[in-house]
């Protein structure tokens, strides 16, 4: 009788470590998931952010070269000494093609291309017209950024793209 007892409370003890062994290994997986969304959520953020910094360097970079920024209907293209450099504008990425292509995966609702504060046609059958400034809506996670970029031209390049100045 007396063996029957150790059987009975040994098996107890064996169903309690069990449960509790349960417990620990449920616990641990819900936090290791916790932290692997978590981790994935802040790896998402950072690699969007780090794209669009490196469009906002790129655009200051091409911007600061440029002789000349001219808008059209897809986009605009920067003109160069040594070339010239288009942007393509889409909703969900923006390409810049020159000796290479880039592709900026970044949402961009709006894009709007302005000479002396002054918006410009976005129409597909209006001619390519100097531009000076440009601003871009640009969603970042749940967060709309607005983004400037403007061009000085010195009065001497604006004589030279103005077809109308008398010279």
């Amino acid at each position: 009788m007396n063996r029957y007892k150790v059987k009975a409370f040994t098996i107890m003890e064996i169903t309690i470590a069990m449960l509790v062994t349960a417990l620990v290994i449920g616990i641990t997986y819900t936090v290791y998931t916790i932290v692997i969304r978590s981790y994935q959520a802040y790896n998402t953020r950072h690699e969007n952010l780090a794209v669009l910094l490196q469009l906002d360097k790129t655009l200051k970079n091409d911007f600061l070269q440029a002789t000349g920024i001219y808008s059209d209907a897809t986009g605009f293209k920067l003109v160069k000494k040594d070339g010239t450099i288009f942007y393509e504008i889409k909703p969900g990425y923006i390409v810049r093609n020159s000796v290479k292509s880039d592709t900026f995966k970044v949402k961009v609702p709006g894009a709007e291309t302005r000479f002396e504060g002054n918006s410009l046609p976005q129409a597909a059958t209006a001619a390519p017209t100097l531009a000076d400034e440009l601003e871009l809506d640009i969603v970042l996670d749940k967060d709309t950024l607005n983004y400037t970029f403007h061009k000085s031209y010195s009065s001497a390049d604006l004589i030279n793209k103005n077809t109308d100045a008398i010279n």
